[in-house]
């Protein structure tokens, strides 16, 4: 299963992409302790694209044996690292918590973009009726 989607440079975008992934892994039936993580995820993944490389953000969610979900930005310099923030810190662990709840992830850089991606359990955390 194959799902992408385009979110302008806002802070409202985050929420948004958070939002459509839990419908759209709600409907394919991924287990609730997955689709959690997934949102967790996104959410920071979205998040460090609108604040960071100042660009829209195209999310595709790829559902086979893995779920697969990228995060694609405007930003071809930057790469993404753990920051590992300070407790008291407002910011900074968002590549903390991809690193921390993925099964894999990494980050790919293209002539125009920059992907950051993160795999969880696929077809494992699909709910059976």
């Amino acid at each position: 299963m194959h799902w992408e989607s385009e979110f302008p440079c806002a802070t409202r975008s985050v929420t948004r992409a958070r939002h459509a992934v839990r419908d759209l892994l709600s409907a394919w039936g991924v287990s609730p302790d997955v689709l959690d993580i997934a949102q967790l995820l996104v959410t920071e993944a979205v998040a460090n694209g609108v604040r960071h490389a100042h660009s829209d953000v195209r999310v595709v969610v790829d559902l086979t044996d893995r779920l697969r979900i990228e995060a694609w930005d405007g930003d071809i310099v930057g790469a993404p690292r753990p920051q590992h923030a300070p407790p008291a810190a407002d910011h900074g662990r968002g590549v903390d918590l991809i690193e921390a709840l993925a099964s894999k992830w990494g980050y790919e850089r293209g002539a125009q973009e920059k992907q950051v991606w993160f795999e969880l359990p696929g077809l494992a955390g699909v709910r059976r009726s």
